[in-house]
């Protein structure tokens, strides 16, 4: 079966990348031929056109369009960030299946639908309306014929609630998707809310590989090995000190991957890392601490002693991905907030049951698997 999947797969970010590449490889494992569908709309790339200013949400549309515009230009500009670029951009190139036509914009999808059998809209934040474009019809297979069978594989909202205004484009767009499954609970709630519509909970595509055996395959270099391995996106403020104390209670150096983004300051040794070698730092690490969803699932997957640092403000809305997964797999206690910095050491001692939480993530693998079973036999 020709399979094309929708996902956030062309964006200089791990977690982005790597759970493409992981239902790539799963689908291919089940002998079918699995290629992404190539679209990049200026939204995601340059950040795309600006909005007449006719209300609040478009001036706030704009200032992010504007940000965005400039780093794209400091990316040309920036040494570090195009070389980070050339690494990821390696990395679609050697994993990655990519449809032969890029598409930029939601008509051409429409004008010129790829030509597959089933059409998956891939996991990751692509249910999650952006600040300079909203929600995107394209990522609820809003195209294309309708004899294609169209499925949602562990898509995501990213949040508890999405603005008013999206709730009716919920409902409209997801009567298009034959078979629907998302990543939290709150997705279903949310599906079921505003559409009227049942969806299956399934765990993000990273839990349907064998990850250490991919690594076997891998000449990594060791980055990280008997160090404390930190993984901070978003947010830094206050992380510093926290990495600091917690490196020092551990009697590990930190390492950390370079993020040329970062508007923070950095501590320990900062190391440019591909995709594949971010994942081997993990993998090698003494610990992991970490605010990102995807960092917090890898150190899980090669159980390794970690913590997840829960983001704060406005951007605490994005931990309903944390909660939801290490409520599922019985890890709240390695949720940790900045506030209980004093206990980090303490707490990234206490031994972890990895053979329960292995149980569990088979019983999550099996899941997926039943969905996609069924869906693709629809």
């Amino acid at each position: 079966m020709r399979i094309g999947i929708l996902t956030f797969h062309a964006v200089p970010n791990y977690g982005a990348v790597l759970q493409a590449y992981a239902l790539q490889r799963y689908l291919g494992g089940c002998g079918h031929e699995a290629e992404f569908i190539d679209y990049r709309p200026a939204y995601l790339t340059t950040g795309g056109r600006f909005h007449w200013p006719k209300s609040s949400w478009h001036v706030k549309a704009n200032v992010v369009i504007a940000y965005q515009k400039v780093m794209t230009v400091k990316g040309l500009l920036d040494a570090d960030m195009r070389k980070q670029h050339d690494r990821f951009d390696q990395f679609t190139d050697d994993y990655l299946n990519l449809s032969c036509y890029r598409y930029k914009t939601l008509n051409d999808l429409r004008e010129n639908p790829p030509d597959y059998d089933v059409y998956i809209c891939g996991s990751d934040q692509i249910w999650n309306p952006s600040k300079q474009h909203g929600l995107d019809p394209a990522c609820f297979l809003n195209f294309g014929p309708n004899v294609v069978e169209k499925v949602s594989y562990a898509a995501s909202f990213g949040c508890t609630e999405i603005p008013e205004r999206h709730h009716h484009e919920v409902a409209l767009y997801s009567e298009a998707l034959d078979s629907i499954s998302v990543r939290e609970t709150s997705g279903c709630s949310m599906l079921k809310r505003f559409a009227d519509r049942e969806s299956h909970l399934v765990p993000d595509p990273t839990f349907l590989v064998d990850w250490s055996s991919i690594m076997l395959a891998q000449d990594t270099p060791r980055l990280s090995q008997g160090k404390l391995f930190s993984y901070v996106l978003r947010s830094g403020d206050g992380l510093y000190d926290f990495q600091r104390e917690l490196g020092e209670g551990l009697d590990l150096d930190v390492v950390q991957p370079l993020n040329p983004h970062q508007r923070w300051k950095s501590y320990g040794e900062i190391i440019p890392m591909s995709p594949m070698e971010w994942l081997g730092a993990i993998q090698q690490s003494s610990a992991v601490v970490t605010n990102s969803f995807h960092g917090t699932v890898f150190a899980i997957l090669f159980n390794r002693p970690f913590l997840s640092v829960k983001l704060g403000g406005a951007k605490s809305g994005l931990n309903e991905r944390m909660d939801h997964l290490l409520t599922s797999l019985d890890l709240e206690s390695r949720q940790i907030s900045l506030a209980d910095g004093a206990s980090a050491t303490a707490r990234m001692k206490q031994p972890i049951n990895w053979n329960r939480v292995n149980e569990r993530i088979a019983k999550m693998k099996a899941s997926g698997v039943d969905f996609l079973s069924v869906a693709l036999c629809g």
